[in-house]
């Protein structure tokens, strides 16, 4: 028990001297692990975190990012989701500070084809699940359902209104066939539902929408549960820290 605890430690100890040791110059990608590091994180957090990468679940999106993201620079050709970008927008006038977060993705992206999805153009959509729709009771409710419906039609990447672009994400799209950010939870990996993107038919996206139909989505479940049947496709679990620390 005291050499593993020694063993944590040092391995803990290497992590926060890599860390340390980074400098703006590094054109090394950092790894799974530096990045879901978190500087608001206590000396228990990072023993905490350290332990939890011996788990399953860790050890899968680690292996599935490391494997067909981490150290990737080189542009491809043709993209596997498509470069369009979808916002909702389910209310009347929208407030100034929405606009100017809208627009740092569109100014970022001037080639990629960018869609506000109002209430009107939403009533001319196919719903799988129109019926939870109509039964939502707030636009939080109908934006989460929605955000499902259109990937899984048109493909792309949902961008929650809130969230302000800062670099580019061809390479994303280039490489992935899905991903999703993590959130900074340390015990188990769960998945956010701010941006996610995927190609059309995506069966993550697929499976959100039948457990949606009897119960409010579980992103997190649905992705662990489709990747083991889909081992070879590249959906990937960002790290939370991924947008900060890696140069796209």
């Amino acid at each position: 028990m005291k050499n593993k605890r020694l063993i944590t430690i040092f391995s803990l100890l290497s992590l926060v001297v890599t860390l340390l040791t980074q400098t703006s110059k590094t054109i090394r990608s950092p790894s799974f692990e530096e990045s879901q590091v978190l500087d608001s994180y206590t000396p228990q957090d990072l023993i905490n975190l350290q332990l939890s990468f011996g788990k399953k679940r860790w050890k899968r999106v680690c292996r599935t990012y490391t494997r067909h993201l981490a150290g990737k620079r080189k542009r491809l050709r043709r993209e596997k989701i498509p470069k369009i970008i979808h916002q909702i927008w389910l209310g009347d006038k929208i407030p100034e500070d929405i606009q100017k977060c809208q627009a740092t993705w569109k100014e970022l992206h001037p080639d990629w084809d960018y869609h506000l999805w109002t209430k009107e153009e939403v009533s001319f959509l196919y719903l799988q699940n129109q019926r939870t729709y109509d039964s939502a009771q707030s636009t939080k409710e109908k934006s989460t359902l929605l955000r499902y419906e259109i990937l899984h039609q048109f493909g792309g990447v949902f961008v929650e209104n809130t969230t302000c672009c800062f670099k580019s994400i061809d390479i994303l799209n280039e490489h992935c066939h899905f991903y999703a950010s993590l959130t900074d939870q340390i015990k188990t990996p769960k998945l956010s539902d701010q941006i996610i993107a995927a190609t059309p038919r995506h069966p993550i996206i697929q499976n959100c929408l039948q457990t949606h139909r009897d119960r409010p989505c579980n992103l997190t479940e649905s992705y662990f549960r489709t990747c083991k049947k889909h081992p070879a496709q590249a959906n990937i679990a960002l790290p939370v820290g991924y947008w900060d620390t890696t140069a796209l």
